[in-house]
């Protein structure tokens, strides 16, 4: 990315001189570029050896770029987020005692053009994710409102963290998740015996919930719980409780269940859906970016004429 911007860089200072002065030209009408003892460079030689080497690369920046304003309206999100990570560049060279402006200098850049190059690439980012979200189907978006939305539940939990280190062997670590479990178990007891959800999450849980008697933050399927907890919570009725612990890598859990609303609409929920459905299919392909801007190229009927540059960028394509 750096020596193709470096390329563009020298490729426009030379169309800006050839605007301004004279160049000289073969009798054909090419210009030359440049010029020693017994040979003249001309313009079309550069261009030929430019194309092999940088030609694909260049066209692709140059048509993405024209499609991202076709694309995007507003760019300011992607414009704030680049000079955020440019200025976290900057903190850290610095902070690791180097010469911010001599670093810009040394990789052919200025802080300018090296915020033009992260804003492009949020940008590119922004338009991929657009484009997955603007695949989702009508009968995906049904199929995951009936599997996967359900009304927010509230619940209190009591959660027994066990007592682990990374110092301790296999054997040390099982002894200390079966002393967590047993204590969960005893606290369930408790419950069934009749004592008070809040009263034993205050004394036995680990969780920060415990000073408001376990109550969670109301949840659902698409919440950052992990999914055992809300598959069980999803089983249990309100006023119920668990009645065994429920394990999950934070440790053992025990819930009860205060309320469940109703299941939202399929109108309220379906950008959420559609989000959910493209993050997914994103974090699924490595190669969402490739796959994206192919697709979103050829909607745009991208064509290229030039058969080096064709096959180089089909070449580059054929993967995705």
């Amino acid at each position: 990315m750096k020596n193709t911007k470096k390329i563009l860089v020298i490729a426009l200072g030379a169309l800006l001189i050839t605007g301004c002065v004279k160049t000289p030209k073969l009798e054909n009408g090419e210009e030359i570029l440049a010029s020693i003892d017994g040979k003249d460079y001309t313009a079309s030689e550069l261009y030929t050896k430019m194309k092999e080497t940088y030609g694909t690369s260049t066209l692709v920046d140059m048509v993405d770029e024209f499609i991202i304003d076709k694309e995007l309206t507003n760019t300011a999100s992607e414009e704030a987020q680049a000079k955020s990570y440019v200025a976290q560049l900057k903190n850290y060279y610095e902070s690791n005692g180097s010469n911010w402006a001599q670093v810009l200098q040394q990789n052919g850049l200025t802080e300018e053009s090296l915020l033009k190059q992260y804003t492009v690439n949020y940008e590119k980012e922004t338009v991929a994710k657009n484009y997955y979200k603007s695949i989702v189907t009508d009968k995906e978006i049904d199929k995951y409102y009936k599997d996967e939305i359900i009304g927010d539940i509230t619940a209190k939990q009591i959660l027994i963290v066990p007592e682990t280190t990374t110092s301790m062997t296999d054997a040390e670590k099982a002894e200390a998740n079966t002393k967590a479990y047993n204590k969960a178990l005893e606290v369930i007891q408790k419950l069934n015996n009749g004592e008070d959800f809040s009263e034993l999450a205050k004394t036995y849980s680990d969780d920060d919930s415990k000073d408001v008697g376990g109550t969670l933050a109301p949840f659902n399927k698409q919440s950052n719980y992990p999914e055992d907890f809300i598959n069980q919570a999803i089983k249990l009725n309100v006023g119920e409780y668990s009645k065994s612990p429920i394990k999950t890598t934070y440790g053992y859990h025990i819930i009860s269940i205060v309320s469940k609303e109703d299941k939202p609409s399929l109108e309220d929920t379906k950008e959420t859906i559609i989000n959910t459905i493209a993050e997914k299919n994103i974090k699924d392909n490595e190669n969402y970016m490739y796959t994206a801007w192919k697709a979103i190229r050829e909607k745009y009927n991208f064509t290229i004429n030039d058969t080096i540059i064709n096959e180089k960028y089909d070449q580059a394509m054929s993967q995705y």
